[in-house]
């Protein structure tokens, strides 16, 4: 449900998805995460999933490169967290930011009802329809 939300959302072209769960265990094996951070991973992450990889093999959009950065890959990754607490939610989603070796747009996702979610695809329709 969550996947086909976003992909409506986004418009993204069919060859950006991708689905491939991003574990926790990648963080906590490859960096040196500070005590924090893990326990912030393993208590506020229920799941993550790359959820697109934009290039322009897969969306007809050319680079950005200049002498300070470089954009020829970005993924947008979806975020579950078991907190409503902004703080809390900033922090997760700054450690994933700190330590993913990629540019990423990050969407964290909180429990959300299956009729919020549909109410926010309409209103989203709604608004896009009025420009």
């Amino acid at each position: 449900m969550m996947r086909q939300f976003l992909t409506e959302i986004f418009a993204l072209p069919s060859k950006t998805l991708i689905k491939s769960k991003l574990t926790k265990k990648f963080f906590l094996k490859n960096f040196d995460l500070l005590t924090k951070e893990k326990k912030a991973i393993n208590q506020d992450i229920n799941e993550m999933q790359l959820f697109a990889s934009i290039t322009e093999e897969s969306s007809n959009i050319i680079p950005f490169i200049n002498d300070n950065e470089t954009y020829e890959n970005i993924f947008i990754i979806s975020i579950s967290i078991n907190t409503k607490d902004a703080d809390k939610s900033d922090f997760v989603s700054g450690i994933i930011q700190k330590y993913f070796p990629f540019i990423a747009w990050f969407l964290l996702m909180m429990k959300m009802s299956l009729k919020f979610l549909r109410l926010l695809k309409e209103l989203i329709k709604v608004i896009c329809q009025n420009g």
